[in-house]
């Protein structure tokens, strides 16, 4: 998945950067990864807003979002989506 997402964003120009986030909190693909589901956490946060301890705090509000990291998150997310739909549907190779 991450892969997937990586050759997407190398398409789109977008930077993409991976982050471990287990020990941070919980997500909201933490369910499927209980039931041995794979999943992946994508989120728009800067390493800079990570810093200023925004997120859950009475900080988290509508005007603390970069509008142009939100929007580049969209589209990735859309690119993305497309793909995995477009690489599901094709079928496998017969191997027999």
């Amino acid at each position: 998945m991450a892969g997937a997402l990586a050759y997407v964003a190398k398409q789109l120009n977008a930077p993409v950067s991976g982050v471990n986030v287990e020990q941070v909190g919980s997500t909201d693909s933490e369910q499927f990864s209980q039931r041995r589901i794979p999943c992946i956490t994508i989120h728009s946060l800067t390493q800079a807003s990570w810093n200023a301890h925004i997120l859950h705090t009475s900080k988290d509000k509508l005007s603390a979002i970069r509008l142009d990291d939100y929007y580049q998150t969209y589209r990735l997310l859309a690119a993305y989506v497309a793909f995995l739909d477009q690489a599901a549907s094709v079928p496998a190779p017969d191997l027999d």
